[in-house]
């Protein structure tokens, strides 16, 4: 008698698909801080927050990383958005 597709291991296939992302407001970031616990990656992104210099060259400005998102991720799931993101970037290259 044929096994049904994963009754050996516990494992049913499954299809994902995306589903619309148009109720998420898009945010601006351009710092990013990867902190790893165990097997989870932190991935928080920011907004550097400059301050408003209003007279004089400035002396030793500091600036904060305003933190926007913070998302948690597996060793696995890091390794395919490094994946992605390189396969992108060698795309743009080529153009």
């Amino acid at each position: 008698m044929p096994k049904k597709p994963g009754a050996a291991t516990g494992k049913v296939p499954m299809k994902m698909y995306w589903g619309k992302a148009d109720g998420l407001d898009p945010v601006f970031a351009d710092n990013l801080h990867l902190q790893r616990v165990n097997d989870q990656c932190y991935l928080t992104f920011g907004q550097i927050r400059p301050p408003m210099v209003l007279s004089g060259p400035p002396k030793d400005i500091e600036a904060e990383i305003r933190p926007i998102v913070r998302i948690i991720v597996s060793r696995e799931a890091l390794q395919r958005m490094a994946d992605l993101l390189s396969r992108n970037l060698k795309t743009d290259d080529r153009e």
